[in-house]
């Protein structure tokens, strides 16, 4: 899946057009007859690192009037959201030089159209651009058929292992202390729910 964002540059449309989703999606379900009448169903889910578009925030350099400017825009062989999908650390290694290199204003002496001095960057010791999110759920089924009623009982476990799957910034601000760092946990804000942190839930259905 491709997007467009909100525009950096109004005068190039196709600067903020790109992936969107994660590259990988793998999914596993099945359902099991174990013993004591018993139905064990599993899904297992593997999402990769979603694509991220790194910024530099407080600088206009195109005089769009935006600023938060993606450093794919300030350095040629970026495109836009490539980190994840194509791009990896040694190429914002690379970038983060051409950038201190050929835009900054220690280098060149020139500011932002807003009149911003243009920083200079530099990456953290440790930092990531995203992660994966792994999950395996389970719901243990037990039918009892009573004449013509059908009495199901089950209890359903979501992330079963409790796999702290991090949440980063969908934009991560490279001159920011918090740049490369996790903000939260999916699913943090919701009780249930598949890659959140672990939650059981017990329920039953009466068919008729």
């Amino acid at each position: 899946m491709t997007v467009v964002s909100a525009n950096a540059n109004l005068d190039n449309y196709f600067a903020s057009y790109g992936p969107n989703l994660s590259k990988h999606n793998l999914h596993l379900a099945g359902v099991v007859d174990v013993p004591w009448g018993l139905k064990l169903s599993v899904n297992s889910s593997i999402l990769s690192a979603s694509p991220v578009n790194p910024v530099i925030t407080g600088i206009d350099l195109n005089a769009s009037g935006n600023t938060s400017f993606p450093l794919s825009e300030a350095v040629p062989g970026l495109t836009y959201n490539c980190f994840n999908y194509g791009c990896g650390k040694s190429e914002l290694m690379k970038a983060v030089a051409a950038f201190n290199s050929n835009v900054a204003t220690s280098a060149t002496g020139k500011r932002a159209r807003n009149g911003a001095i243009i920083p200079s960057l530099s990456l953290p010791s440790s930092y990531e651009l995203g992660a994966p999110v792994y999950t395996q759920d389970f719901r243990i089924t037990k039918e009892v058929a009573l004449e013509r009623y059908r009495l199901s009982v089950f209890t359903e476990f979501f992330n079963a292992f409790n796999i702290p799957n991090l949440t980063y910034s969908g934009s991560p601000t490279i001159n920011s202390v918090a740049f490369g760092q996790p903000t939260g946990r999916v699913g943090q804000a919701s009780t249930f729910g598949s890659g959140g942190p672990r939650a059981v839930q017990v329920g039953s259905r009466l068919t008729f």
